[in-house]
């Protein structure tokens, strides 16, 4: 089991860092959250702290956004994938399993950071409600204000790195 493991290990470190490294080419894809607000703005937020999206029909690339909640979430997973090909490779199973906990675990600071409001999530809240969504939940929701139809959530990105992180759970086991 042990190659097999190794394998895993490093497949799951692969697939789990891979959303926070393909952000920068596909963010619509790849973001680990996103607002839609159609043409009026759309925000998609990767790992490292970083922004991309739309504001009244013009797009606007790749740029640092200074979140630090985001900043910690893209260093968590990629610290957990660099410890999930160290396991694997020195055959350490207690650093496999570690490593991808740690890559499960960014996602889950993303979701705390959605629960509590924090940081700059704070704002979007207060957005939110200032455009009378009262019942608002910043993991999943959609609304309307006005005639506008917004769709927020977690996306593509976060659920990717939740398999990686899983994968490379087993496969460190498995070294």
């Amino acid at each position: 089991m042990g190659a097999a493991g190794k394998i895993l290990a490093i497949i799951g470190a692969i697939i789990g860092a891979l959303p926070i490294a393909l952000y920068y080419v596909l963010p619509e894809i790849f973001a680990l959250w996103r607002f839609d607000g159609g043409d009026t703005f759309t925000r998609w937020l990767g790992g490292f702290g970083f922004v991309s999206g739309t504001t009244l029909g013009d797009d606007f690339g790749v740029e640092y956004y200074e979140d630090v909640l985001l900043l910690l979430i893209g260093v968590v997973i990629v610290v957990g994938a660099v410890l999930l090909i160290i396991g694997a490779l020195v055959e350490v199973k207690a650093l496999g399993i570690i490593g991808g906990l740690a890559v499960i675990a960014g996602p889950i600071l993303l979701m705390i950071g959605l629960f509590l409001e924090l940081g700059d999530f704070a704002d979007i809240a207060d957005m939110l409600e200032a455009g009378g969504l009262t019942d608002k939940n910043l993991v999943f929701g959609s609304g309307k204000v006005g005639t506008l139809q917004l769709d927020w959530g977690m996306w593509i990105g976060t659920w990717i790195v939740f398999a990686g992180g899983g994968v490379g759970v087993i496969g460190g086991a498995l070294v």
